[in-house]
């Protein structure tokens, strides 16, 4: 499969490209759509207590609020929720960051509390990594004490209250 243009339009990453038959002589053009994240989000309205995992940093979890007013701890993949666009993190469905992003952590210290930040390589740009951050209330919800994110609304999964513990590093899951 060769690929000849890569373009961003909106909302939509459309990636074309000319599929050469095995006979050489017949070209299909095809046209593949990819919406980034819209939709769930400010998990901070309903879920405290949040930070990275300490040996999974792709990994976030949340203490948070079910419908019944009740409360769980959630973990999130967010593998499922975020791609690296050289260099800077993006809410995208399935984008898998984690292949081309190092030292991830939860940063508290900005003003919007929900901040996460890594170092992410940059091909186009300088080869190397840059620091880059996102602000992950704009692109994780709650769904009944459950951490969810993507246009496709990927769930994370519910722990019990004894199987999460904190340490200086990050969360402990047991």
């Amino acid at each position: 499969m060769i690929f000849r243009d890569i373009k961003v339009l909106g909302h939509f990453v459309v990636l074309c490209s000319v599929l050469n038959h095995a006979s050489g002589q017949q070209q299909v053009s095809q046209l593949v759509q990819r919406e980034p994240s819209v939709q769930p989000r400010e998990f901070l309205l309903s879920c405290v207590d949040w930070g990275t995992l300490k040996d999974a940093k792709y990994n976030m979890a949340a203490y948070c609020r079910t419908t019944t007013g009740n409360w769980t701890w959630s973990v999130l993949d967010l593998n499922h929720c975020l791609v690296n666009n050289n260099g800077t993190l993006i809410a995208q469905d399935e984008g898998y960051f984690f292949l081309t992003a190092d030292s991830c952590s939860s940063d508290n210290a900005t003003t919007s509390w929900a901040n996460y930040k890594c170092s992410t390589k940059a091909i186009e740009r300088s080869g190397g990594n840059i620091d880059h951050d996102i602000d992950l209330n704009g692109v994780v919800g709650n769904d009944n004490g459950t951490l969810v994110c993507g246009s496709h609304a990927y769930k994370g999964r519910v722990l019990s209250q004894e199987q999460v513990h904190w340490s200086k590093d990050g969360i402990v899951v047991s």
